[in-house]
């Protein structure tokens, strides 16, 4: 059986550019005014994928971000991670990530799996990252941490239950086989109102 825990938000094909764009701006500290053009070369498969339509805000602005390679590669490398804050319509429309997009351009990877981000700097530096499989895949998988870390993200973001009871839920499912009554796990996963 295939388990898969996407790290970030948006649709599975997007996470190994997004991994290739976080990789590149850990490595070299990037800065969108740097830049002078991006490349995001993709494999066969990914490539037919409706993921590289090219990019533009619609009506659906969150909708279209979460589903594309342009934006995911353009958010990550303007700002450094891939969050739930990314795809709000603000950040969406946030001139450095659209000055990205215009920037990039798709092609073709020579190899089987995988893809591929070339980032060109104005100074003549040409900065390369190859991402065989993304995070969150069951070849490449999130640890423990890193699943408790994106669940808690998801829970600041959300505010629908507050972190207190977050870990609270953590803890009885890190123990789930001592756990007498399954009633306590829903309890603590439901939005309460704050009078009750």
């Amino acid at each position: 059986m295939e388990a898969v825990f996407k790290p970030y938000p948006g649709g599975r094909p997007t996470h190994a550019p997004a991994d290739a764009a976080l990789a590149l701006v850990r490595k070299h500290e990037l800065k969108v005014e740097d830049i002078e053009r991006v490349i995001l070369r993709t494999s066969p498969p990914a490539t037919a994928a409706h993921y590289s339509k090219p990019y533009k805000v619609g009506e659906y602005p969150t909708g279209d971000a979460l589903f594309n390679y342009r934006y995911s590669v353009a958010t990550a490398l303007a700002r450094g991670r891939v969050t739930n804050e990314n795809f709000t319509e603000e950040s969406i429309r946030d001139p450095r990530v659209q000055t990205l997009i215009a920037k990039m351009e798709l092609a073709e990877l020579s190899r089987e799996r995988g893809v591929e981000l070339e980032v060109q700097l104005k100074s003549g530096r040409n900065l390369v990252e190859y991402v065989p499989v993304a995070l969150g895949e069951p070849a490449n998988p999130l640890s423990r941490d890193q699943l408790v870390a994106k669940f808690m993200t998801q829970v600041d973001f959300s505010r629908l239950i507050a972190r207190a009871e977050a870990e609270k839920l953590v803890a009885l499912l890190d123990r789930l086989e001592d756990v007498e009554d399954v009633t306590r796990i829903v309890e603590l996963a439901v939005r309460r109102d704050k009078t009750s």
